[in-house]
């Protein structure tokens, strides 16, 4: 690792101003946001009524069911039956009445309508993967391919359950993604219908079904790429507590009692970027003595237009540098129109300072000339760097911020998993 402590080269404040792509930028939205609302949650796939943009209607409901899914859903079914619970397999009364559900007496669409959703065929068939309900589809037919289709019903111990179960567990929990809005009810019930149908077949109790998810957890769980792709979008556990806890008035109605806050979650999780949720109420005095990681961070919260300064290698206030959003006074360039020259001085529109081991004294003082102590935070990411040898160049330095450090809200990030729980107030 990069541990100097010197001021950034031109081309890392450039980088800095690389923009992430649109769906890292989400997820940082997703961040800031969560900070008020921690069940906040989002999820990028659309159901067919949303790709379509039109009106939704009981009607226009079931003739997208008919036009689009019921051919479908036929095509998988009659292999396995006839449509009316006869053939190879016996589907439960309950699913045979769904199959030949009358639909003769529902009401037509106007024919306007009806016009722009054939205009919209071509399209609908080239975003097909992309559309909610004939994921779910898809995931129905894989279920139904692994059943025998001749007309000697084989045993269940024939068909490949390792797979089912895979499939169920899709299903299962493709099926409870609330956040895809306008998902078609008739295909929600099939799929309702396939998955108890399927669990009851492998003749597999509930728990032996959980057992065997367990089993393959690696496969269906950790490195599930369909569930990756199509899962809601929502904060981890250790993000919602620790927003509810720095949202959660104290005993005398305050938010802003003194707080030390050991901050442990599995690598990946989102630890680092917290911040940017704390920085809604909060600011932050993000300190790491890694220099990569800190440059990583301060260009997701440019990306999102946070207001960021940098304090990197400085000896006094005067070498501590404003990102464009965040200066209050500064000159404009009388061509262009742009910000030409930013006055540093001023930081009363910071929200997170982003330094190193040694300017972390020079940050704090920068930003408690514009705050009060009690709004600020010092976010503290990897503090066990150097403490594993004996001798190193950031002891003293460590030293020092500890000996001088005047903010009383205290984080400490460490790239540690605990199972129990994840914090510890003191």
């Amino acid at each position: 690792m990069y541990f100097q402590q010197s001021k950034l080269s031109k081309a890392e404040w450039e980088n800095c101003e690389n923009p992430v792509s649109l769906e890292e930028k989400q997820i940082l939205h997703l961040i800031r946001d969560g900070f008020q609302n921690i069940n906040i949650k989002y999820n990028d796939n659309q159901s067919i009524a949303q790709y379509m943009k039109i009106e939704h209607t009981p009607e226009i409901e079931v003739f997208l069911y008919i036009k689009y899914f019921k051919p479908l859903i036929d095509d998988m079914t009659s292999g396995c039956c006839n449509g009316g619970g006869g053939g190879n397999v016996n589907f439960p009364i309950s699913f045979t009445n769904f199959l030949n559900t009358n639909f003769s007496k529902t009401r037509q669409i106007k024919k306007n309508d009806s016009i722009r959703l054939s205009n919209l065929d071509t399209n609908i068939q080239k975003q097909r993967k992309q559309i909610y309900e004939f994921v779910l589809l898809d995931f129905c037919k894989s279920i139904f391919s692994l059943y025998p289709t001749t007309k000697k019903l084989k045993k269940t111990t024939d068909v490949c359950t390792h797979s089912i179960s895979f499939y169920i567990y899709n299903l299962i929990q493709l099926k409870k993604i609330h956040t895809v809005v306008l998902a078609n009810q008739w295909v929600i019930k099939f799929v309702s219908h396939v998955i108890n149908f399927s669990i009851e077949r492998t003749e597999k109790t509930l728990n032996e079904f959980i057992i065997d998810i367990f089993n393959h957890s690696q496969e269906y769980i950790e490195n599930n790429l369909f569930l990756l792709k199509y899962e809601n979008k929502t904060l981890y556990d250790h993000q919602k507590q620790l927003f509810g806890l720095f949202n959660k008035p104290d005993t005398n109605g305050s938010l802003s009692a003194s707080r030390l806050v050991f901050y442990t979650a599995p690598t990946g999780t989102g630890k680092t970027l917290s911040p940017l949720g704390l920085s809604n109420r909060y600011k932050i005095i993000y300190i790491c003595a890694s220099r990569h990681i800190g440059l990583a961070f301060a260009k997701n919260a440019i990306s999102i237009e946070k207001k960021v300064a940098f304090a990197f290698g400085c000896e006094t206030a005067s070498d501590i540098r404003l990102h464009y959003y965040s200066a209050k006074n500064y000159e404009v360039n009388r061509k262009s129109g742009g910000i030409y020259k930013v006055d540093n001085s001023n930081g009363t529109k910071v929200e997170i300072i982003i330094c190193d081991l040694a300017s972390y004294l020079v940050a704090m003082y920068y930003m408690l000339s514009f705050n009060n102590e009690k709004d600020c935070i010092m976010y503290w990411d990897e503090p066990t760097i150097s403490l594993d040898v004996n001798e190193s160049p950031l002891h003293e330095t460590i030293h020092q911020i500890w000996k001088n450090n005047t903010i009383s809200m205290l984080f400490f990030l460490v790239q540690r998993f605990l199972p129990k729980q994840n914090y510890w107030m003191l």
